[in-house]
């Protein structure tokens, strides 16, 4: 759902140049 979020939100004239990186491995949230 976030990731969904994000994909509409505006950017800089409308580029929308978006690039996620999803973490899946708890070791990583933590940090």
């Amino acid at each position: 759902m976030l990731v969904e979020a994000a994909a509409l939100a505006p950017s800089a004239k409308n580029r929308q140049p978006w690039k996620y990186i999803v973490y899946t491995c708890k070791k990583r949230q933590v940090a």
